[in-house]
């Protein structure tokens, strides 16, 4: 009697036990899997012998990992690119060779701040165990934006010497602004190093700020220094002359001097020269100059004089001579 075969005894026994594999361990579909030392069971199982088992076949599909990574602080720079730090993976059965690669990492915007959201897209798997495992996510991270560093420049105004180191700034620049962000120097207090007449003054320009839409994301480190002339103050001068006696010549005495548009408290004096009639003869309220005057101070310019006094005097004959009274 010919032995039936196992698809034949249904209901008579059963299959039982063994061990079944996949011919390895790698990710496929319709992978071979075989079934070994599997045994007969049941009420007839002594009636049969197990010849073979045929194989069937099964997927294997990836396993499905998660990634995680750290980005680089950054200055800012105009735009919202990332740098990856560090990369690592959430999943991988020891001792797979498998790491998160490339990808772009990116800041949620460009602007100046901390703690920003950073993501990384169009990261892969690679490494020898790879094609087994399948990138479900990566987890954001964050980093900071920090302001980038400028510098500014101004120029300043000369003047007429007024007392004060005061500056008036006439045009600002900046150095380093990206393009096409706005950002301009603004406010300040400029000053000379000192109030004091001179060329190529030294002009600094103090608490100036930066202002406009994308000032935010600069920090001013310094406004370089320029340079300014203070030019004398140009003043005038007065004086009262003493009348005299006739004596054949027009010179004058002076009696008092003053000055006018000195800056109080400025020391400023009207010193020297010579005082002159507008001839020597005699008569009431002529005009007399002084010459060769000296202002003594560092911050005046030389003035235009112009004075009088009197010859208060009578006069007779006495031979060939004047003789003058007076």
């Amino acid at each position: 009697m010919t032995e039936p075969e196992w698809g034949d005894l249904t209901g008579c026994g059963t299959l039982t036990g063994g061990t079944a594999t996949f011919s390895d361990e790698d990710v496929a579909t319709g992978k071979t899997v075989t079934l070994t030392g599997a045994t007969l069971s049941g009420a007839d199982a002594g009636n049969y012998s197990l010849g073979s088992v045929a194989t069937t076949t099964a997927d294997i599909t990836a396993l499905e990992i998660t990634g995680n990574f750290t980005a680089d602080n950054k200055v800012y720079d105009g735009n919202n690119s990332a740098t990856v730090l560090t990369r690592t993976l959430n999943g991988v059965i020891s001792p797979d060779a498998v790491t998160l690669t490339g990808g772009t990492a990116t800041f949620s915007d460009e602007d100046v701040a901390t703690g920003k959201t950073v993501t990384l897209t169009g990261a892969t798997l690679s490494g020898a165990d790879a094609g087994n495992y399948s990138l479900g996510s990566v987890a954001t991270t964050t980093a900071d934006i920090t302001a980038l560093e400028i510098t500014g420049n101004f120029t300043a105004d000369n003047k007429v010497y007024d007392g004060n180191n005061s500056a008036t700034v006439l045009t600002r620049t900046l150095n380093g602004v990206i393009s096409p962000d706005a950002v301009t120097l603004t406010g300040g207090t400029a000053t000379f190093s000192d109030e004091d007449v001179a060329t190529g003054k030294t002009v600094t320009l103090t608490g100036a700020t930066l202002s406009g839409a994308d000032a935010g994301n600069y920090s001013l480190g310094s406004v370089a220094t320029t340079t300014a002339d203070i030019t004398a103050l140009e003043i005038t001068g007065n004086f009262t002359a003493d009348n005299k006696v006739y004596d054949g010549n027009n010179s004058a005495t002076v009696l008092t001097r003053t000055l006018n548009g000195v800056i109080s408290p400025d020391a400023v004096t009207l010193t020297g020269g010579t005082a002159t009639f507008s001839d020597e003869g005699c008569g009431h309220r002529q005009d007399s100059y002084l010459n060769r005057c000296n202002v003594i101070g560092s911050r005046c310019r030389q003035l235009q004089p112009g004075f009088s006094g009197d010859y208060n005097s009578r006069h007779h004959s006495v031979g060939n001579h004047w003789k003058l009274h007076s």
